[in-house]
């Protein structure tokens, strides 16, 4: 098994934790964490959205969109991609 440094974020949860004391310590950073990540899943997307002309018309237009591949069509992508 090959190991990984930790990188700087890492590092400095790691020293974070010298002062864990408690599970309700525990789950208000996990829900800290999850909170923040969310947020900047959030702005990456409406960045995405902007750059790319989205509207509330594209949303309606993808609901009905039938957008699953058979297993024939998967077959032939790998196929054409050399797999």
């Amino acid at each position: 098994m090959t190991t990984t440094p930790f990188n700087q974020t890492q590092i400095e949860i790691l020293k974070m934790f010298e002062f864990h004391k408690s599970e309700e310590d525990l789950q208000r950073f996990k829900r800290f964490l999850i909170d923040y990540l969310y947020q900047l899943a959030t702005a990456e997307a409406d960045k995405v959205w902007d750059e790319r002309g989205y509207t509330q018309e594209t949303m309606e237009q993808w609901k009905d969109e039938h957008m699953r591949a058979s297993v024939e069509e998967i077959q032939k992508r790998k196929i054409l991609k050399g797999k």
